[in-house]
């Protein structure tokens, strides 16, 4: 079974547990996912079956939209709601136009440091296993991008901001939560987070798990939205069958994903020169 599924992660489960459930569900080995959710956090998972997981690094996942709510005076030691208390500090006065000022603040490039609780690997050790090990890594600022932060509710009673970013891959709203309260003049967490859509990938058509079918499966010749789909020839797709170099007349877009006659995939292709396109990863037949 090659293709993607769009899932609709329930909260308190893993990425990994996901994986493993589609795994023995289908009964198949070569399962992955394209960026890892943390476990409180729902919304848009993209699972990769058998060979689809080869196109993980060709898809557009550069941008993603979520949705959160931010609890604001106190701090958890990992960022949401599951974590302990480790700060608290009052709330200033404020209301929906000072929020969206402050929130103005944050569109554009910045460096941002992944959270101690993350998924993020230094010399091959998770950084939240070096925490329950007792081990201290020292987690690299990165640079991210917020393109757009839109307040969506303020609730001055319970001190809680939600709101939908759309930032670019990489981005930790957990710590972006916290950059916001902090120029809000205080502390917090976030209470919830959803994942709305990973590139051209939308969450309004994901299923949840126990829900989805083979039918829902995205083929794997439908994986690279947005590129061009090249049918061989015959002879095309001999070369083509053991990653050999295509010579082609027509432009296409680079990369694109070559099928044979009868529309099965066989690659994906890249321009190398003016009319030749060489086999960036093959596919089994």
């Amino acid at each position: 079974m090659d293709g993607l599924f769009l899932v609709d992660k329930p909260c308190g489960l893993t990425s990994r547990q996901i994986d493993n459930f589609f795994k023995h569900r289908f009964d198949e080995k070569g399962v992955g996912h394209l960026g890892t959710l943390d476990p409180f956090a729902t919304g848009l998972l993209v699972v990769g079956m058998g060979q689809a997981t080869k196109v993980f690094p060709f898809l557009d996942d550069k941008v993603k939209t979520y949705q959160a709510t931010l609890s604001l005076g106190t701090k958890t030691d990992t960022g949401e709601l599951t974590g302990a208390i480790v700060a608290s500090m009052p709330v200033p006065q404020l209301d929906d136009k000072t929020i969206s000022k402050t929130f103005s603040t944050f569109i554009g490039k910045m460096m941002q440091t992944p959270p101690a609780y993350s998924a993020k690997s230094v010399n091959g050790l998770r950084s939240y296993k070096a925490i329950r090990l007792g081990v201290e890594l020292k987690l690299k600022p990165q640079e991210v991008e917020i393109f757009s932060l839109t307040l969506l509710r303020f609730d001055k009673e319970r001190a809680e901001v939600s709101f939908r970013a759309v930032v670019s891959k990489g981005t930790y709203v957990r710590t972006l939560g916290e950059d916001i309260a902090a120029r809000l003049g205080t502390v917090g967490h976030l209470l919830s987070l959803t994942r709305l859509s990973v590139g051209p990938f939308s969450l309004a058509k994901a299923k949840k798990p126990e829900d989805i079918r083979i039918g829902d499966l995205i083929p794997l010749s439908d994986c690279l939205l947005g590129y061009d789909k090249v049918v061989l020839s015959p002879e095309q797709a001999a070369f083509a069958r053991h990653g050999g170099a295509l010579f082609i007349s027509e432009k296409h877009t680079s990369p694109f994903m070559a099928l044979d006659p009868s529309n099965k995939p066989l690659g994906i292709y890249a321009s190398k020169s003016y009319g030749q396109y060489v086999c960036l990863r093959g596919f089994k037949p």
